[in-house]
């Protein structure tokens, strides 16, 4: 795969930080080339600065220790004797690395550990941007708190779609998001990205519905919350899904692997 030169525009700082414990290699996927394509898009984005994979190596194979090594990653190796050590000493390094910088930056976190939520948030406060990479089981408050959530078997999208004008406008516009978006907003938004979904000719699964609504509607990228019709707010994505559903304007499909969406016809 060919290096993306980067935009003429400016060029901010870009840290890369993969929390090797949580998110490994998809089945039948080549390491190296994913890996790759992960750097293609961060130099893509800006000046690579930090390139770093965090695990208890001396636990894990040799060639998955390799598969980092090799393309430059540092490698921090962090004992496991308390439960989240490596989710601590990224969040540790990128408050260091990325937060005490006068420059606006772009973090590209790979996992999909809601520890990582509200770092995620202080980041955007400060004016950086985030990319967070994950599989199907990111939870619901990291990709919440990204600006651009991606998962991991998308690639090919992330690096088609995320250019660096869509980037620049995203440090342009506020930091500051509306606290929770009305049902009727969310309702539309969904509705939106269902259809999208649909025409790529993939499952409307929830993560990947959710990844879309953050991707195409900027009303609905880095809300907190959405409202309920009594005000309230919902406590998950899954429960305002079933509360449109039920109001027959989206269909729910039960597969045997999860739910998934579908627009509702007639």
């Amino acid at each position: 795969m060919n290096a993306i030169a980067p935009s003429s525009s400016e060029e901010h700082p870009v840290f890369l930080y993969w929390d090797a414990q949580n998110v490994r290699f998809p089945k039948h996927s080549n390491p190296t080339l994913l890996i790759q394509q992960i750097l293609t898009i961060a130099r893509q984005l800006g000046t690579l600065e930090i390139v770093k994979a965090y695990a208890y190596w001396c636990k894990e194979s040799k060639d998955y220790h390799k598969s980092f090594y090799e393309l430059g990653f540092e490698c921090p190796s962090v004992p496991d004797e308390k439960k989240n050590e490596v989710d601590r000493k990224i969040i540790e390094d990128c408050r260091k690395q990325v937060l005490k910088k006068t420059s606006k930056s772009i973090v590209i976190l790979v996992s999909g550990d809601e520890d990582f939520s509200r770092l995620l948030k202080e980041l955007r406060a400060e004016g950086n941007q985030v990319i967070a990479i994950g599989n199907s089981k990111a939870t619901q408050k990291l990709r919440e708190a990204a600006t651009f959530f991606y998962e991991l078997n998308d690639l090919d999208r992330l690096e088609c779609s995320l250019s660096q004008k869509e980037l620049e406008q995203s440090f342009l516009e506020p930091t500051s998001q509306p606290s929770q978006l009305s049902y009727l907003d969310a309702v539309n938004c969904l509705q939106q990205a269902v259809e999208k979904v649909l025409q790529s000719k993939k499952s409307g699964c929830l993560g990947r519905v959710d990844s879309m609504m953050r991707k195409t509607n900027n009303l609905y990228r880095g809300v907190a919350s959405i409202a309920s019709k009594d005000g309230k707010k919902f406590k998950c994505f899954k429960c305002f899904v079933e509360a449109v559903a039920a109001e027959g304007k989206i269909t729910l499909v039960k597969t045997e692997k999860h739910l998934e969406l579908a627009l509702t016809r007639g």
